[in-house]
Parts: C-alpha cells; structure tokens; sequence
C-alpha cells in the first residue's frame, strides 16, 4: 500500500489511520482548525515561468504566457519546491482558505480526516455527512473535498463512502463517488466551489427529510378503513362515460 501522505500532514477523528501518521483529535473541530493542527498551512504560490535559451554563445531568457506553481520551504523541507505549470490567470486557493469554505457545514457535518500528499500538492478533507443501511449495515457517507495543485489537476467536491486516509482511499473515493462536482483554478474557483458545496448540502438536507418522512409514514398504524380512503383519494374511480347526443 502507499500512502503518499506528505511528512507527517494527517489528522483523523479518533481512530488513527492505517499507516499510524499524523495526529488525532478526540472533540469536533473547525476544517479550518484541522488545516493549522495537520500543519497544512503552508504557502503555495505562482510565479512567472521562464525559458532559458543558448544563443550564440549566450544565455537569453524568455518570458512566457506560463506560470509555476510553487510551494515555499516548510519547516522539514528547506526546498521551494515546483508542482507543475499553468497558464496565466491560474488561481491557488490557499488550504486555509479550503478549510474556512468548509467550516460552516462541519458544524453539521463533522470533520473527520485531513491531510496532505506528495509535496503538499495534494490536500483532502472528509466530513461525516450521516449513515444509511444497507440489508440491516449501518454504512457511513462522506463529503470529500480534494485539490491538487499541479496545473493540471481540480478542486473536487464528491459525496462518498470512503473515509479517506491516504492517496489509496482517494482514488477509491473518487472511483465509488455518487456525486462529483470539479472546479478548474481560474479566478472564480472559490465562488463556484461554495456554489457546489451549498447544492449537495442542499440535496443532502431534502433527501433526509425524505428519508425522515417515509419512516414516520412506515411507523404510523392504520386501518382498513384509512388505507381504503387513501386509495381512493389517490386513484379515484373515474366518471362514467355518456352516450354522444345526435
């Protein structure tokens, strides 16, 4: 198994994940609290990208339409570190900034893990977000928030049943996912993502309900007299034809 968890950057509620990194916490917290307590609050940037060309015995740079996405030094890592290219308008949503998106729904659903993999290129959050059964199985769902930093990759939104923990169970979160909204980084990436998150917490809240309605419904006794006034309301007889007049 590879768990690709950068340094140490994990924090779980309560039970430690399987490759014993990180940290956990035993109240709920803010997402925005377990991105400073995971040490996720390190600087990603971007910079011009530059070509370097030989011309006649000399060096010339040239600019480009490009930008480099750059992580700053973090106190284990002395490096300014690369994690790809974009074009310009290519906009870095801070982890801090991910996290204060999700704060107001952890209070509704609690944060459950939060890491970084790679360099920090990669971050997640998983919030619990309640159960459902399955033949008489309780079985957890997740909101999963995921962004990569690379140029190439998204920040992604997706409802799913997979506590995620490491680069493994992303990528079985993603396969198993039944609801998957993604966001490319222009400028407005924040203002979409918060549109996407308020619609599945949207869906959610209505399918609860839902769910909430046919149980009260399934638990209310009634007697034949009821359900025979309930049929017919429903699917009332219909009116008697009449003969055409000539």
């Amino acid at each position: 198994l590879s768990h690709e968890i950068f340094g140490d950057r994990f924090l779980g509620n309560r039970v430690p994940a399987w490759h014993r990194l990180g940290k956990t916490f035993e109240t709920p917290i803010l997402a925005s609290e377990g991105v400073k307590e995971a040490g996720l609050d390190y600087e990603v940037v971007t910079s011009p990208h530059t070509v370097a060309v030989e011309y006649k015995g000399e060096i010339i740079t040239l600019e480009s339409d490009m930008v480099d996405i750059v992580r700053r030094p973090t106190p284990d890592d002395d490096r300014h570190v690369v994690f790809g290219s974009a074009k310009e308008g290519y906009t870095v949503v801070s982890n801090m900034v991910l996290g204060k998106m999700l704060d107001p729904f952890t209070k509704e659903w609690p944060l459950e893990t939060v890491g970084a993999l790679g360099n920090g290129e990669r971050v997640f959050f998983c919030l619990r977000a309640g159960k459902f059964s399955v033949l008489g199985e309780e079985c957890e769902q997740y909101l999963f928030m995921n962004d990569t930093k690379n140029g190439s990759g998204s920040l992604n939104v997706m409802q799913s049943i997979m506590r995620v923990v490491c680069n493994n169970t992303w990528q079985a979160a993603e396969r198993s996912a039944s609801l998957n909204f993604s966001v490319a980084h222009h400028s407005g990436v924040v203002q979409d993502a918060t549109v996407y998150l308020d619609q599945m917490a949207a869906l959610r809240r209505a399918i609860a309900a839902a769910q909430h309605r046919a149980e009260a419904m399934g638990a209310t006794p009634a007697d034949r007299e009821a359900v025979a006034q309930l049929i017919n309301a429903a699917f009332p007889l219909p009116n008697k034809p009449q003969r055409l007049q000539r």
